[in-house]
């Protein structure tokens, strides 16, 4: 066994009687790299296989050609023969052993997805340690050795792995767009101070349902969308409380609200307090940071 690495675990998985279309899982491994004499690169000859590598502990290097990607826990690729000037390694600044989990399919459809997959995405994933494929491939390690597989249960693995892949692309994908629409829809929010916005309108500003700007809020702000355009205002209220001496009634209106004593319920529902008690604590807190009593 060369000294760079270490096989903590090898499966070889046989199917047999196989159909020519479907694909074929042909081993997973488990293995600790620890020397910078490890690199691979598309030198060499692969055949027609789809080779896959996943990070669980430690970190390694992909290069793509373009761009040098650190593959820290988590973070794999994926690749066959189609790929072009790449390279993965254990790089020299590494300070702890790099363990992977890595196999190889191929037969069927497999190959021509794995090609689609990395010209659509890259060659890239992230996947959580505890997602159903991985748990599934480190399951494994309880057959170490020969493991004889059913053709639809093959054929299903790699499936699987296939879609984990594109769903975590899809996944982020859907993350970004989310994050530009509700910079977009903050945007809007804090450049009409004076209005205050109901989702629909917000949503029709936006050019998009109510229903999927509540579902983008909700994905990565955890809050509806009524409760952050409510709590933006009551902030912005309680800045002009403290800074102006405008009436209660005036303030009101001023910032959206269509009366007086709607704009009191609201904020003694979000505060506590009614907007006049909120002003007499500030006044009173501003008095005795002046006077130091």
């Amino acid at each position: 066994m060369r000294d760079f690495i270490e096989h903590n675990w090898q499966v070889q998985l046989n199917v047999f009687n196989g159909f020519a279309h479907l694909p074929v899982f042909n081993a997973v491994n488990l293995s600790t790299i620890k020397s910078d004499d490890y690199h691979c690169n598309s030198l060499r000859d692969i055949g027609e296989l789809n080779i896959f590598q996943y990070t669980i502990s430690g970190c390694g290097c992909f290069d793509d050609g373009d761009k040098i990607h650190v593959l820290s826990s988590g973070r794999g690729f994926i690749l066959n023969s189609s790929t072009r000037n790449y390279s993965y390694y254990y790089p020299e600044s590494a300070s702890e052993p790099w363990v992977v989990l890595w196999g190889h399919f191929s037969s069927g459809a497999s190959w021509d997805t794995v090609t689609e997959i990395t010209q659509r995405f890259g060659h890239l994933f992230e996947l959580s340690p505890k997602s159903e494929i991985i748990s599934k491939l480190r399951s494994f390690e309880n057959s170490v050795g020969d493991r004889n597989l059913f053709v639809a249960e093959s054929a299903a693995l790699v499936n699987k792995l296939l879609n984990s892949i594109v769903w975590s692309h899809e996944q982020q994908i859907s993350c970004q767009a989310d994050e530009h629409l509700l910079n977009r829809a903050i945007k809007l929010i804090g450049e009409h101070e004076n209005y205050l916005y109901k989702v629909s309108e917000l949503a029709e500003q936006l050019n998009i349902s109510r229903e999927h700007l509540s579902r983008a809020f909700r994905r990565k702000l955890n809050i509806s969308p009524y409760k952050y355009i409510t709590n933006h205002k009551i902030e912005s209220c309680k800045l002009l409380l403290r800074s102006s001496s405008r009436s209660i009634k005036e303030l009101s209106y001023d910032t959206g609200f269509d009366t007086p004593n709607l704009f009191s319920a609201i904020f003694k529902k979000y505060t506590g307090i009614t907007p006049n008690q909120y002003r007499r604590l500030a006044i009173k807190r501003h008095w005795k940071l002046k006077t130091g009593n």
